[in-house]
C-alpha cells in the first residue's frame, strides 16, 4: 500500500486495515481530519468503519508524540450502552495491545480500567464517566481525545444533557485546554445544532453511503392489527436473507410482551428469542449480548 492510500497512517495503517482492499468513504474523509487535530461530527451508517476512522489517527497521534504513553490516560470513548463498550474492547483490544497502547472499560459490567495506573485508552458510559471525574479526576487531566459514538441514542434526552455537562467538566478538568472532540452518528437532523451543543465548533464529515436497514415503527396500542401480518413480512424481508431483527421498546412491560408474541408467532424459534433490559443479571446480559453477535434473530 501507498503512504498516500495510507493517509498519513504509517505506524497504525496496518493493525487497523490491512485486511482491506480499500479504505471506506467516511475513513477517507474523517482520518485526516483527525491527524490535523481538528475535532469532527462523523454521520455514517452502522458499520461503515467510523469508530475506525477515528481510533485509528488517535492511535498514531500517540505514538507519533514521543510522550510517555505507560501509566496515562490519553483518550476516552463514550458509548451509550454497556453492550457496546464491551464489544468495541474486543474488536480493538489486540489490535491496540500489539501497537503497544493499553485500554480499560469502566461500567457496571467492566472494572478493568485502574485509575491508579491507568490504561492509555477508556471504553465507558456517560454515567461511568461522571463517576470517574467526581472519583479520580486526576487521572482525566492529561486527556487528549474524546469520542463519542452512537449521538442519536443520547442527543436529546436527559443522558444528552448529562452529556454535554459532562463534556464541559471534562474541558475544564485538564491541565492543558487542547483536546480534540469526535461525536459520531449514524443519523443526524440538524447536524449545525449538535455541533454547537456538545462541541462548538468542528468539521462535519458526512459519508453518502447508504446501508439497507429497515425500521418498523410499532404501536403497542395496535399490537393486534399490527402482528397479523408481521410473520409474512419477516418471512419475505428479513429471515429469507438471513438477516438480525431488532426490536426496542419503550418499557421493559413492553419488551416482555413483545418477546411473548414473537415466540408464538416463532415457536420453532424459541430458543433464540431472547430479552434484554437492565433487570437481567450480568451473566444473563452478557449471554444475549453474545447471542446477538453470533446468531441470527434476536431482541
Amino acid at each position: 500500500m501507498s503512504d498516500d492510500k495510507k493517509l498519513g497512517l504509517n505506524k497504525t495503517y496496518r493493525e487497523f486495515f490491512s485486511g482491506f482492499t480499500n479504505l471506506t468513504e467516511i475513513q477517507k474523509l474523517v482520518i485526516p481530519v483527525v491527524l490535523k487535530g481538528e475535532n469532527a461530527l462523523i454521520i455514517s451508517p452502522t458499520a461503515s468503519g467510523k469508530t475506525e476512522s477515528v481510533v485509528a489517527p488517535i492511535c498514531e497521534i500517540l505514538l507519533s508524540s514521543g510522550e510517555p504513553l505507560n501509566g496515562v490516560l490519553k483518550a476516552i470513548y463514550i458509548v451509550p450502552t454497556i453492550a457496546l463498550a464491551g464489544d468495541l474492547i474486543k474488536r480493538l483490544g489486540i489490535k491496540m495491545q500489539r501497537l503497544g497502547i493499553s485500554l480499560g472499560g469502566r461500567t457496571s459490567n467492566d472494572s478493568s480500567f485502574n485509575p491508579n495506573k491507568p490504561q492509555n485508552f477508556l471504553f465507558t458510559t456517560p454515567e461511568s464517566a461522571d463517576s470517574l471525574l467526581c472519583r479520580h479526576s486526576k487521572v482525566l487531566k492529561n486527556i487528549k481525545f474524546i469520542v463519542v459514538d452512537e449521538l442519536h441514542f443520547l442527543d436529546n434526552t436527559y443522558r444528552g444533557d448529562q452529556l454535554m455537562v459532562l463534556l464541559n467538566r471534562l474541558r475544564r478538568n485538564l491541565s492543558k485546554p487542547e483536546v480534540g472532540i469526535y461525536c459520531m452518528s449514524a443519523t443526524i437532523n440538524n447536524p449545525d445544532g449538535l455541533v454547537s451543543r456538545y462541541m462548538k465548533s468542528a468539521e462535519i464529515c458526512r459519508s453518502s453511503e447508504i446501508r439497507d436497514v429497515t425500521y418498523l415503527p410499532i404501536d403497542t396500542r395496535k399490537y393486534a392489527n399490527y402482528w397479523a401480518n408481521f410473520r409474512a413480512y419477516c418471512d419475505k424481508k428479513i429471515l429469507g436473507k438471513k438477516k438480525k431483527f431488532l426490536v426496542f421498546c419503550n418499557t421493559k412491560k413492553d419488551v416482555i410482551q413483545t418477546v411473548e408474541i414473537l415466540k408464538k408467532i416463532y415457536p420453532e424459534l424459541n430458543n433464540r428469542i431472547r430479552e434484554h433490559h437492565a433487570s437481567l443479571s450480568k451473566t444473563d446480559r452478557k449471554d444475549v449480548e453474545k447471542m446477538l453477535r453470533d446468531d441470527l434473530f434476536s431482541i
